[in-house]
């Protein structure tokens, strides 16, 4: 961290604070809802995160197997397979109800058909790879009503819908079998195979091991399945699913939305006010993919729109910050960009001596490597919109990234995501470094090469190019590109806000939030000028990197909570009824089996193993919340001066001095802070390691947006648990122990809850 920045932040969020401690203060006689983040991100420029995605035809389909699994020849995803109606046809689809001649059927009991037992490779996670996975929580799409209700709630098994948006449209029963055909057997779509890779080979082969698995109705594996079916069964469910998640759990940003087919859609909002984020998402969940893939022509619309210096234009004006904004684009593609229409935009990727940001070896970052001898590409369109000013009008005040983004001027950063395709060239190489590298031409009408061209527009873009080969990579790609994002923005103070700080002797204590996932830090520095304050040039431990670090399976974590009469293990023996009724609570405040609490109860002491993409719960960029109001304090070697008269004891070996002097002089330094993942956390002063963490019983709460459950629900938005700042004192009192010297510390939380 680069500590001459981090003064001038604190001093900036110092008035930001002060202004937002002044306003509510000349409001305290009108009470309302309380905030539940903080109030003075919105006096801090957000970035502008736009999403420009794919609505061509393919992104209905229901199929992503790579060419030459099981032996079958595949294109764009979906396999071509021999069968009744016609030969060697494209199947897109699993349901013959709604999809008669596309559907891939189950194998023939008429031997004269070509129809093949090796379809089973398309009913498997690892042959069709957006296929129904057992070992994957399929929740409902993300998102909030008005009424604070879900938007969308589980699927119906016995009335699972063709589209979540049509209530009273199309319809089937997964509980019973499908009779397609005479001349076909009947087909239960709440099917799958495990398979096993018998020559051990790396690949899916028809003659593999297989065993075929029917879901039963009436069981939670049914309701998984008729939710996976509703919600993900598509390339556009899967992506509606994961995109939605990252909008409903994005703050402090504002966000737009650009469609290829559609064109645009929603206008950038910030996503602090959940009347917009429930809007932007009513208008991605609307989306009905139809048509081609126009993705340079759409990336060129969206940056004509940051052009722009309208009332609605995503940059804001000078007076609210639009100088030091950053503007970020996520692309989202399932197949290989087409359309007769040229961008027009030129080769804007060739050696220009007028600017510092093309291919230019002696000029750009990476020694050229943006350059090719291709006009009018998907990258050429990424490069014009990033290496050209885009808002003459403002200033150039831009923060920058050493050696990633460089440009102080106003500009457009692209993130591409490539949804189940593969190009020629290896994308987890640099081309900065990689020897003979040149990138391919995608005019020469190859598909792969214009996935390779989506990567070299997010290269010339100074974003990042992540491929998903299925809805948990997919989710996990838009998380690394909102993180990505995150930490950029950090650096400008704009989501990673240094909220607190406490000096004990040569040390200061720096606590931390970042609204990417809601995470927090807790940093050490030593004071290397006593004179002027100046501080180390990096930390000598963060709290957050420590506890992540940590084996909590062999190294487990001292976390404690209380009953309303002592103090108990944060253990699933030790809990009380309503600890328990809390961490039965899923998504919804729907109750959940004993076995998903005790993971629940897993996941809060650190355990790492249900959560993230396609998982039980909420992924986590850290196991630290994010530290917002609460200060830390530091308990070391008792240091009050209590002195040895009346009315304090003055009995030997009763006197404050004696304590003073006594055992506590020795005692280890911890540091103390309250986070709003629920814990007051105490980390010891020499390493950072956790060394006890609390979590009060008024949290609890079987509520559906409170309680610790919450914490864990995929569709989770910031609240404020443990947020204020501890109080420590020395005091003379029977504690439990006997009438003598403690040391006490108290902490409070804002919310509700069992006492």
């Amino acid at each position: 961290m680069n500590t001459q920045k981090l003064h001038k932040r604190l001093a900036t969020i110092t008035s930001f604070a002060m202004l937002g401690l002044m306003s509510s203060q000349s409001a305290i006689a009108a009470p309302g809802t309380l905030a539940t983040a903080p109030l003075f991100l919105s006096s801090i420029v957000e970035p502008n995160v736009f999403f420009t995605h794919d609505d061509s035809g393919s992104m209905d389909w229901e199929f992503m197997v790579d060419d030459g699994t099981g032996g079958f020849t595949s294109s764009g995803g979906t396999p071509y397979v021999d069968g009744p109606f016609s030969n060697n046809r494209r199947r897109s689809y699993l349901n013959p109800e709604w999809h008669t001649r596309r559907s891939v059927l189950p194998p023939s009991v008429d031997p004269v058909t070509t129809w093949s037992e090796d379809i089973w490779v398309f009913r498997t996670h690892d042959g069709n790879k957006n296929y129904f996975n057992p070992d994957i929580n399929y929740v409902p799409w993300a998102g909030t009503k008005g009424d604070g209700t879900a938007m969308y709630d589980n699927a119906d098994p016995y009335n699972a819908l063709r589209d979540p948006n049509i209530p009273g449209g199309d319809k089937t029963d997964l509980t019973t079998k499908k009779d397609y055909d005479t001349l076909l057997d009947s087909l239960y779509l709440p099917t799958y195979f495990t398979w096993t890779d018998t020559n051990g080979n790396g690949k899916i082969d028809s003659s593999d091991a297989h065993t075929k698995v029917e879901i039963a109705a009436g069981s939670d594996e049914m309701q998984n399945f008729a939710n996976w079916f509703q919600y993900y069964r598509s390339r556009e469910y899967s992506a509606k699913a994961a995109i939605g998640r990252v909008i409903n759990n994005t703050d402090a940003s504002r966000m737009g939305l650009d469609v290829f087919n559609g064109g645009h859609q929603k206008d950038v909002k910030t996503m602090n006010d959940p009347t917009n984020k429930r809007e932007l998402l009513e208008s991605f969940y609307g989306i009905n993919s139809s048509g081609y893939t126009p993705a340079r022509n759409s990336l060129k619309r969206v940056g004509d729109l940051f052009k722009s210096t309208n009332s609605s234009a995503p940059i804001l004006p000078a007076a609210d910050g639009g100088e030091c904004q950053q503007n970020f684009n996520i692309l989202l593609s399932d197949g290989f960009w087409n359309g007769g229409t040229s961008p027009n935009v030129g080769n804007q990727d060739t050696d220009d001596t007028n600017n510092d940001f093309d291919g230019n070896a002696d000029q750009s970052n990476d020694g050229g490597n943006y350059a090719d001898t291709n006009s009018n590409t998907l990258a050429d369109v990424a490069m014009y919109y990033y290496k050209n000013d885009i808002r003459t009008d403002l200033a150039n005040k831009v923060p920058t990234t050493a050696d990633v983004d460089e440009a102080d001027h106003q500009h457009l950063v692209t993130y591409a995501i490539g949804f189940g395709l593969n190009g020629t060239l290896d994308s987890t190489l640099d081309p900065a470094t990689a020897p003979d590298f040149v990138w391919p031409n995608p005019m020469d009408q190859e598909d792969e090469e214009r996935v390779d061209d989506l990567w070299h527009a997010a290269y010339n873009g100074r974003g990042k190019y992540l491929s998903a080969q299925n809805p948990v990579e997919l989710e996990e790609s838009l998380n690394a590109s909102i993180s990505d994002i995150a930490e950029r923005t950090a650096t400008a103070a704009a989501v990673s806000i240094n909220s607190a700080k406490l000096t004990t002797e040569s040390v200061v204590y720096l606590a931390q939030f970042n609204t990417n996932r809601w995470q927090g830090n807790l940093f050490a520095y030593k004071i290397v000028d006593l004179n002027t304050g100046a501080l180390a040039a990096t930390a000598e431990w963060d709290a957050a990197s420590v506890l992540n670090a940590r084996n909590v399976t062999s190294d487990p974590r001292t976390i404690l909570t209380y009953t309303g009469v002592k103090g108990i293990p944060f253990q699933w023996d030790d809990l009380e009824p309503f600890h328990i009724e809390d961490l039965k609570r899923g998504p919804g405040g729907a109750e959940q089996s004993d076995d998903i609490a005790e993971a629940r109860l897993d996941y809060l002491r650190g355990s790492r193993d249900d959560e993230a993409a396609g998982n039980f719960f909420r992924e986590r960029a850290s196991l630290l919340g994010d530290l917002v109001n609460s200060g830390p304090v530091f308990v070391g070697a008792p240091a009050l001066r209590w002195p040895d008269v009346a009315p304090f004891p003055t009995a030997v070996g009763s006197r404050y001095s004696d304590f003073k002097n006594g055992a506590a002089k020795t005692r280890d330094g911890v540091v103390y802070v309250g986070s709003n993942d629920g814990m007051l956390h105490g980390f010891l002063e020499d390493s950072g390691a956790e060394t006890i963490a609390y979590m009060p019983a008024n949290l609890f709460s079987a509520d559906a947006s409170n309680g610790m459950h919450y914490l864990t629900d995929p569709s989770y938005t910031h609240k404020y648990y443990n947020d204020l700042t501890p109080s420590l004192s020395d005091i003379y009192a029977d504690l439990g122990n006997g009438t003598r010297w403690n040391t006490i510390l108290i902490s409070g939380q804002r919310g509700g809850g069992r006492g």
